[in-house]
């Protein structure tokens, strides 16, 4: 997608992808993987304003208030973990910990069960027609099978940061002063 908008449009495009040109490490706490993010941003060729894309699931929205001196604007989607002080300690905290932990599980292990993962994904509806449902099921599904080992650690990052890294690296943060932010999640 960044080459193609590269190509088309007068702008430039910097796409962070695990494993490309970030290799985080299994492990790492959100907060490492938050500095260690920053400083690839830090090393971009690129100087003035830009606009940050973040589909990172909630793993570095808080970014935004670190670069915001730097920011034209931010897009956030598809965030996860985002809850209120509330919910920190409650049973459907716990059940989510619990469930959080063995997806963690599911996704170190030497033999991954894609198909229940990707049930897990795509529990819910994602539209009303069942047999494009089932089509983007498969679909994740046979991505998942040859998914490189880098996407297997962040996944797995992922699930151990969502019951209460990720809100927690948001809490107490400041209004932002960007011209937009717009955050869209299910």
């Amino acid at each position: 997608l960044a080459e193609a908008v590269n190509e088309e449009a007068d702008v430039k495009v910097f796409a962070l992808t695990t494993g490309t040109p970030f290799f985080p490490e299994s492990g790492l706490e959100l907060s490492e993987f938050l500095a260690d993010l920053l400083e690839v941003v830090a090393q971009l060729p690129w100087q003035g304003p830009f606009l940050l894309l973040d589909n990172s699931f909630g793993a570095a929205t808080s970014l935004i208030w670190s670069l915001q001196t730097r920011l034209s604007g931010a897009l956030v989607v598809n965030t996860a973990g985002l809850f209120a002080d509330e919910f920190f300690g409650s049973i459907a905290h716990e059940k989510l910990s619990a469930a959080a932990s063995m997806m963690v599980e599911a996704r170190r292990g030497p033999i991954r069960d894609v198909a229940a993962i990707g049930e897990g994904v795509f529990s819910i509806g994602l539209s009303g027609d069942k047999d494009f449902t089932s089509e983007v099921r498969e679909h994740w599904r046979n991505e998942a099978t040859s998914a490189s080992e880098e996407f297997w650690k962040m996944s797995a990052m992922h699930c151990r940061w969502l019951p209460r890294a990720r809100a927690e690296a948001l809490m107490e943060l400041p209004t932002l002063d960007l011209k937009a932010t717009i955050c869209c999640s299910a």
